[in-house]
């Protein structure tokens, strides 16, 4: 089994998904500097700073639909969505995770693979004991509630002392 990661992440009009993933990959590579990542997007991923691109083997941009036969061709090891639909993702053979923001009960079937597979891991981007997706709509292996991911925050320069980290 391929030990690389990669990460689907579509994008709208924000920010969130990629810059989920980035945090993500980030707490990767500093616990596995040589892990292979890779991101498959949708999103123009020129709005996420140079280094946090550097964190990526590999950048592809490509619809979404897209996405489930690139994986399949490449052997891609783990794969982990943000809060999307792949369809035909269930196809592919390593583990599959998902990462899943509090969704309404209604839409939370779309999140289901097909086939009747189920998740691998279910990542909730929030503290444990809040909301919990209903197995019963989208099956899961595990579930875990990992608190919030969020961009640790860069070190402020002060220009009066000679641009020193405060």
């Amino acid at each position: 089994m391929s030990r690389t990661i990669a990460f689907c992440a579509t994008g709208k009009t924000g920010l969130g998904h990629l810059r989920r993933i980035a945090n993500i990959a980030r707490a990767v590579r500093e616990r596995e500097a040589a892990r292979p990542i890779d991101l498959l997007t949708n999103a123009a991923v020129e709005v996420l700073p140079p280094e946090e691109r550097a964190l990526f083997r590999s950048i592809e941009v490509m619809p979404r639909q897209e996405m489930p036969r690139r994986l399949l061709a490449a052997d891609s090891g783990t794969v982990v969505v943000d809060t999307v639909v792949l369809p035909g993702l269930h196809v592919i053979a390593g583990p599959l995770c998902l990462v899943l923001r509090e969704t309404v009960r209604e839409r939370l079937a779309a999140f289901r693979l097909e086939d009747g597979r189920a998740w691998d891991l279910i990542v909730l981007p929030q503290p444990p004991g809040e909301w919990r997706p209903d197995p019963d709509l989208v099956a899961a292996r595990r579930v875990e509630a990992v608190g919030y991911i969020y961009r640790k925050p860069r070190a402020q320069h002060d220009p009066r002392d000679g641009g020193e980290a405060t």
